[in-house]
């Protein structure tokens, strides 16, 4: 019967080991993902500067048509500071029709202390940037 219970409380030292390494690990997980701010910046914003910390997401939602050629393009971007993590096109109504409004989305990550932008351009690929309809650009402070 002794033997048992030693054995019963070895497991269970194991247990509570193995258990508290578990929950450190998903709170320094956690803790990784709760230290990165997301920023959003939408049209209305164009021309401003904002300030973001290293580390930071940062995610751009500009408005387009969906069937009418014209899509946003990235002008430049300075990997340097910033590293491109995704981009998506999201329907605005539930309609289905053609030509609907989208937001276009992009998400980037500030990666290092200084200064940069995006610039971004609304035109028809064939027509080439010249024939841009609109346009969009943000200054970055990393800090």
């Amino acid at each position: 019967m002794e033997m048992i219970t030693k054995t019963n409380a070895l497991l269970l030292c194991i247990f509570i080991l193995l258990f508290q390494y578990t929950l450190c690990t998903m709170v320094s997980a956690f803790d990784k993902f709760a230290a990165e701010e997301k920023v959003i910046i939408r049209k209305e914003q164009s021309g401003q500067a904002i300030t973001v910390k290293a580390g930071d997401l940062i995610q751009i939602e500009l408005p387009g048509l969906g069937s009418a050629g014209y899509s946003w393009y990235i002008g430049n971007l300075d990997s340097q500071y910033l590293e491109f993590i995704s981009e998506e096109t999201r329907k605005v109504s539930e309609e289905g029709k053609i030509g609907a409004p989208v937001m276009h989305v992009w998400c980037f990550k500030a990666k290092k202390l200084g200064q940069t932008e995006i610039k971004m351009d609304y035109y028809r690929k064939w027509e080439g940037v010249k024939k841009s309809t609109d346009h969009f650009l943000i200054r970055i402070n990393i800090i």
